[in-house]
């Protein structure tokens, strides 16, 4: 069970928390003045601007991320019968969104030499088949997937779509090329916690005009223009709101800036922490998103109790994902062992890193954090 925060502590620090100012309120409240709330011009801008900053040449916006995963799937016609691969280590919605497409996903186990759950190319090897049609590469907590060009290039010829998740990986990087630039697809989640926000939402990226055209049909019940409610093919309800893009413009604006704070955050961890011995700091890529502070203990129990530790002094964690073979109505499609998914669900956390963190909030981590031993 999580801990239960002390709310008598010196300071509450919750695992997340938004930034978001009189901007995005004035933005908001201007689409109601021009009663345009739902989607509108805000969300072509939106759509524009999003994939200017993330490398690709169109964006398709939505009501969430697990819905921008499904969109990808449905426009790469992934059917019953198809296979898609997806990392053991990871958010469920990735599991649920193949589903939704009728699909059977296979589970990869995180590379062992990642310490966030990430997979590789010699996994990915071992479970493709003449059924696969589709991988997504997640770059978990916004650490880059290391192998995502050599990934891309061996299955080049294959009939195989990669779809790159970047739902915690908002302007992050990988040999100076943005996350979101690699695959054929790319995801996006805007959800409160992410890099930035829309309050919920999501989109697609895309270099291919009729891709976009696509994604923006099916996401919205595939309408035929000049013939309304003539339908023409299996689509969803899936707009974003002009409400939400206008906040989600003013939050690009101060993009630069809550990724400058976020960076700067991560230092003051590492330089704080690296003298502790009971426990692993993983090692900050040079492109990192830094959507959070991963910590990794020695087992189960001192993941755990270091959980309530920090609860007792009012700051608030997360265990790292269960794995998807481990989730009840998963486990049918468990096939093989996945020790190392499950070592890291067992003894993986992370802690709070945003951009409203002060730094004394963060001193405050540390300190707590220093005078802790197992």
């Amino acid at each position: 069970m999580d801990p239960i925060l002390n709310t008598n502590a010196e300071r509450l620090i919750p695992i997340a928390e938004p930034w978001l100012g009189g901007e995005e309120a004035s933005a908001v409240r201007q689409t109601v003045v021009d009663n345009w709330i739902s989607q509108g011009p805000l969300v072509k801008e939106f759509e524009h601007q999003m994939a200017l900053c993330t490398g690709k040449n169109y964006g398709s916006a939505c009501n969430s991320g697990t819905t921008a995963l499904h969109l990808a799937l449905h426009i790469c016609d992934i059917q019953p019968g198809n296979e898609v691969i997806i990392p053991n280590l990871t958010m469920i919605a990735l599991a649920n969104a193949v589903l939704l497409a009728g699909a059977t996903p296979v589970f990869v186990d995180a590379d062992v030499n990642s310490d966030v759950g990430n997979i590789s190319l010699e996994g990915i090897k071992e479970k493709i088949s003449a059924k696969t049609k589709a991988i997504i590469l997640v770059h978990t907590y916004g650490e880059p997937v290391e192998d995502i060009v050599e990934i891309i290039d061996h299955c080049k010829g294959m009939d195989i779509k990669i779809i790159e998740d970047c739902a915690e990986s908002h302007f992050g990087k990988l040999d100076n090329k943005m996350l979101g630039s690699f695959g054929d697809l790319s995801v996006f989640s805007f959800y409160s916690n992410k890099n930035i926000t829309t309050g919920e939402g999501g989109m697609v990226t895309t270099n291919k005009l009729y891709e976009k055209e696509r994604l923006d049909r099916v996401r919205m019940h595939a309408f035929t223009p000049g013939q309304h409610f003539c339908h023409t093919e299996r689509a969803f309800g899936y707009r974003m709101t002009d409400m939400q893009a206008a906040i989600g413009l003013e939050q690009l604006k101060k993009s630069t800036k809550f990724m400058e704070r976020r960076r700067y955050i991560r230092r003051m961890y590492d330089e704080g922490l690296k003298d502790l011995h009971h426990m692993n700091i993983p090692k900050m890529a040079e492109g990192s998103a830094n959507w959070v502070m991963p910590l990794i203990t020695m087992s189960n129990d001192d993941r755990d109790n270091l959980r309530h530790y920090l609860a007792h002094y009012g700051i608030e964690s997360r265990t790292y994902f269960q794995p998807m073979h481990q989730q009840y109505f998963l486990t049918k499609y468990s096939n093989g062992d996945y020790p190392v998914s499950e070592t890291l669900s067992e003894c993986g956390l992370y802690i709070p890193l945003y951009p409203k963190l002060t730094d004394d909030d963060v001193k405050y981590i540390i300190e707590v954090l220093q005078q802790e031993r197992i």
